[in-house]
């Protein structure tokens, strides 16, 4: 063969081959200017205002809130047992939040402020008994006081608490207690002696009385 038809061969065929490695733009491969295109084609069109923009519900209806939905059982507070009421060691006189009722005689309180008996008796409710008159200046001997009498201040009302409010006022405090006999009353004066249970035995007084028993003695004829 000819180096000429050689060379124009050659020359033909590496052509060739580069016409079929180009890659040719078709419709199942897009190019990049293609997919941009694209792209811009499926974005979404901009609402102008007041436009109608459908939006779909729930099916289901949504459960609401409530705050005043609480409700706790009653605490049975108040006085349980009357005044004049025969009661016996633990029975509750009084239930309550606070110190509404203070512990008197033979009475005791639990850490709840619950009001009990602590001994077999009748109930009775009072108020302390009030306070006697102030001491007075003692008298003076050659002129001179022994004791001078207690400063006084005294304070002018003004229009605006000349009338105290009722809340101001300390309230007086009110007791509960147990008196053993029905005759008895509360509060006791200060010069009486103090109301005392005596429920214990005397055992010596009982091994006496089975001694005389055993001798055959009565022990009520010989008291």
């Amino acid at each position: 063969m000819r180096p000429a038809l050689f060379s124009g061969a050659l020359g033909a065929a590496y052509n060739a081959s580069l016409r079929i490695a180009t890659p040719v733009p078709t419709a199942l491969m897009p190019s990049a200017a293609l997919a941009r295109s694209s792209l811009r084609a499926t974005d979404l069109p901009a609402f102008t205002f007041g436009a109608a923009v459908q939006t779909r519900n729930s099916a289901k209806r949504g459960g609401g809130t409530t705050k005043n939905n609480r409700n706790s059982a009653g605490r049975r507070l108040g006085v349980k047992r009357a005044g004049s009421t025969a009661v016996i060691p633990g029975n509750i006189i009084v239930r309550q939040r606070g110190t509404e009722w203070h512990p008197g005689e033979h009475v005791h309180m639990g850490r709840d402020h619950t009001l009990h008996a602590a001994v077999p008796g009748f109930v009775r409710f009072y108020k302390p008994l009030p306070r006697g008159p102030p001491k007075q200046a003692m008298p003076s001997m050659n002129g001179l006081p022994l004791r001078l009498s207690e400063r006084r201040t005294v304070h002018a009302p003004s229009p605006e608490s000349a009338r105290p409010h009722p809340s101001s006022r300390k309230r007086e405090r009110r007791y509960v207690g147990v008196v053993l006999h029905p005759h008895e009353q509360l509060p006791r004066d200060p010069s009486q002696p103090r109301s005392r249970l005596f429920d214990k035995i005397d055992l010596h007084a009982l091994e006496r009385e089975k001694e005389l028993i055993r001798q055959g003695y009565e022990p009520l004829a010989m008291m």
